[in-house]
């Protein structure tokens, strides 16, 4: 998944000609993410954030009791939930699909993770939303972006891309 989302982001940084291809070798990998650790409400994950150099805010977790989730926030631009449920795939494709205002396009798709953004023609503007289901254990982890977020692309790829580094902790 991660040499995809390079090669994603190496052809987003290649769309002229004069662009150079920007590589990203393993140690800047890792330098690109801080770990949270979170212990709320059931929960022992390690949780991968990017740094400050690529989002704007100190990171947090915050646990949201009435709803059982851990949500992971990082300023506006970087906002996602985790709950403990079966499966949800299915459900969530049918719900971005028929969305009423908004035409859907789903960018990555694999029996674990979504990747979609919304288009509102009138205002020319799109949306980028993410999806993706960890196993780690029982029960099944959903990981979803906040659904009342604007994100762009860079930042949906970004959280996608975290919570699919969310692991146990050590």
């Amino acid at each position: 998944m991660l040499v995809a989302i390079i090669a994603s982001f190496s052809w987003a940084c290649t769309s002229s000609p004069e662009s150079e291809t920007i590589t990203i070798n393993a140690e800047e990998e890792k330098e690109q993410w801080t770990v949270l650790e979170a212990r709320d409400g059931g929960y022992a994950l390690q949780i991968f954030v990017p740094t400050s150099e690529i989002v704007k805010k100190e990171p947090k977790i915050e646990y949201v009791e009435n709803m059982g989730e851990l949500r992971i926030v990082a300023g506006e631009e970087f906002d996602y939930y985790i709950y403990e449920d079966e499966s949800q795939m299915n459900m969530i494709l049918n719900e971005i699909k028929s969305h009423p205002f908004y035409k859907v396009e789903i960018i990555e798709q694999t029996d674990s993770t979504l990747l979609y953004r919304f288009f509102l023609e009138i205002e020319n503007k799109e949306v980028w939303h993410f999806y993706s289901e960890r196993s780690l254990g029982q029960p099944l982890l959903m990981i979803r972006s906040n659904q009342n977020g604007h994100f762009n692309e860079f930042y949906a790829r970004k959280m996608l891309e975290s919570s699919l580094k969310i692991a146990a902790p050590n």
